[in-house]
């Protein structure tokens, strides 16, 4: 339907339709981290984007220029609805076909897949979804079924995986991925992750293989001092940018996935202050957003001399 597409902009290594992917993370084959941070233009996109990401994906065409195949469920309540459909809206000229698939069982499925797969992180569901590989490898090369499974089959895994001197967090994604992937099925009453048997065998296994917990170091302003004081004087662009990832971190309590996901677009900067919005973070289940103000210090260690700094330098 409207192919043959070049590159599916929204996946990953287990679910690409084509070929050239991008992700939101990086994996295996991926062409690009962060399908926004590439150029649209000269391909045939087929995009089949979070919900939540409708609006972004056609401002983003729309800059580009690009042409594609738009994939949501039919929701007139929904946000994009009336940018699509409504002639008021800036993008309606974008939409030159449309075409309704019927409501089979396998769009049921499809969709029932998607919204479910919105209850957990991005994050989460990738991890889950990598944590499952070893399983369907093991299933096919033992001939047993992977859904539904027996608790036995389960914990012979599980023992099979501990064998292989898989650590702890390894074994315990496999056993928390596999319960939710049972959880989002409709069709199975009984799930076998919820048996005690299956939850002993998870409880042994952590007693087998647990390590004591080594802290991490925590940052001072005496290493923060010392990271400024080694790369602080210089104009290379590599080490501006380490100051000020580092500085805005610091004095913003930011994630690392938070950190790396700032734009320009998401930056208002003042001269006692910079207000940060982010767009996603672990502690924002329903991805509302939220704006971080960090302020000027005026000392060698300021982030928004740092962040004002790198920003000069990358434009040139």
């Amino acid at each position: 339907m409207w192919g043959p597409h070049t590159v599916d902009r929204f996946a990953d290594e287990l679910n690409c339709k084509i070929k050239r992917f991008n992700s939101r993370y990086w994996c295996p084959q991926t062409e690009h981290v962060d399908a926004f941070s590439t150029n649209w233009a000269g391909e045939n996109n087929w995009l089949v984007p979070p919900i939540n990401q409708v609006g972004a994906v056609l401002a983003h065409i729309a800059a580009c220029a690009a042409v594609g195949t738009l994939v949501v469920p039919e929701w007139p309540s929904a946000y994009f609805w009336p940018l699509l459909f409504s002639k008021q809206s800036p993008f309606a000229h974008l939409v030159s076909h449309i075409i309704r698939l019927s409501s089979t069982v396998d769009e049921y499925d499809r969709i029932v897949a998607q919204v479910t797969a919105a209850s957990r992180a991005e994050s989460t569901v990738y991890k889950y979804n990598r944590a499952l590989v070893g399983w369907k490898d093991w299933c096919t090369i033992n001939q047993v079924s992977q859904i539904p499974a027996t608790a036995e089959d389960i914990s012979r895994y599980m023992l099979y995986m501990y064998q292989w001197k898989a650590p702890y967090s390894r074994i315990e994604s496999f056993f928390y991925a596999l319960k939710w992937q049972y959880d989002c099925r409709p069709n199975i009453d009984n799930n076998p992750c919820d048996k005690n048997f299956l939850h002993i065998v998870l409880q042994g296994l952590k007693r087998l293989l647990y390590k004591p917990v080594v802290k991490k170091e925590a940052v001072t302003p005496e290493i923060l001092r010392a990271i400024i004081d080694n790369n602080g004087a210089s104009n290379d662009l590599i080490k501006v940018r380490l100051c000020a990832m580092v500085l805005l971190a610091y004095a913003a309590f930011l994630r690392h996935d938070e950190l790396i996901n700032i734009r320009r677009c998401d930056l208002e900067i003042f001269v006692s202050h910079i207000n940060i919005f982010i767009m996603k973070s672990k502690r924002d289940i329903y991805r509302q957003g939220a704006w971080v103000i960090v302020g000027a210090t005026n000392s060698p260690t300021c982030p928004v001399a740092a962040l004002n700094k790198y920003l000069w330098i990358a434009v040139g």
